[in-house]
C-alpha cells in the first residue's frame, strides 16, 4: 500500500538577489560608479531592518566588451561592464516588498529571484511521512477488512522521499496619488512592489507492505 500527504506551512524565511550592472569606457570608473550604487542598495537594505550578516555577494563581474572591424581584424574595447549581485535573507517575510523597492530606489537595476522557505523544514518533512504512513496503514486495514482478513505485521516499508515546493507571485501594484500644481498636471507615484508569500508544502509518500492474517 502507499500513502501520501502533503503538510502545509507559511514561509519564514526569504531571499532575493539583486543588484546593479554599470559600464564605462574605462576599468576603474565602471567599478567606481558600481561601488557607490551598491553601498547605497546596502545601506538602504539594512534601513529595512535587515542584518548586515544576510547580505552576501553571489556573483561579480568585471569584464571588457569589445569591437571587431575590418577585413584584416582590429580589436578595440568599447567600454568596461561591472556586474554585483548580493543574496539577501529577509528574515520578516513581510516586508520582502519594502526591501526590493529600497533597493530600487538607491539604485537596484536587477532583481534575479525571490524565493520563500522555512528554518524548520526537516520538521514538516517528518510530520508529512507520518501522516503519509497512516495513510497507507488506513488503506490497508481497509482492505483486509472488505477481504475479510486482518492486518498483519509489516514487511517492508520504502521512503519515497519528501518534496517541498513554495508559492509566490512578484509584480507591480498601482499606488496612485498625485500632487497638483499650478504650473504640473497629475502625476502617478511610482508603483510599490506586490509580493505575495504563499505557503511552502511538502509531501512525503510512504511504500508499506503488510501481511495478511
Amino acid at each position: 500500500m502507499s500513502g501520501t500527504a502533503v503538510v502545509r506551512a507559511a514561509p519564514d524565511l526569504a531571499t532575493v538577489r539583486l543588484g546593479y550592472e554599470s559600464r564605462s569606457r574605462r576599468a576603474r570608473e565602471a567599478k567606481l560608479v558600481n561601488d557607490r550604487v551598491m553601498k547605497k542598495v546596502e545601506a538602504a537594505i539594512q534601513r529595512e531592518g535587515v542584518a548586515r550578516k544576510d547580505l552576501q555577494t553571489v556573483e561579480y563581474q568585471l569584464f571588457p566588451v569589445w569591437e571587431v572591424r575590418g577585413q584584416n581584424p582590429t580589436v578595440r574595447t568599447l567600454f568596461w561592464h561591472v556586474l554585483h549581485m548580493i543574496e539577501v535573507r529577509v528574515r520578516n517575510v513581510e516586508t520582502v516588498a519594502d526591501v526590493i523597492d529600497a533597493a530600487s530606489a538607491a539604485g537596484a537595476d536587477k532583481v534575479d529571484n525571490v524565493q520563500f522557505s522555512v528554518d524548520s523544514l526537516h520538521q514538516l518533512r517528518s510530520q508529512a511521512r507520518e501522516m503519509a504512513a497512516q495513510v497507507a496503514r488506513e488503506k490497508a486495514a481497509q482492505i483486509a477488512r472488505l477481504m475479510g482478513t486482518r492486518l498483519g505485521k509489516v514487511v517492508a516499508a520504502t521512503d519515497g522521499g519528501a518534496r517541498y515546493w513554495y508559492g509566490s507571485w512578484y509584480g507591480y501594484g498601482a499606488n496612485i496619488s498625485a500632487q497638483r500644481t499650478a504650473d504640473a498636471p497629475a502625476a502617478a507615484a511610482p508603483p510599490d512592489s506586490v509580493i505575495s508569500a504563499g505557503q511552502i508544502s511538502v509531501a512525503a509518500t510512504e511504500e508499506v507492505v503488510f501481511a495478511l492474517e
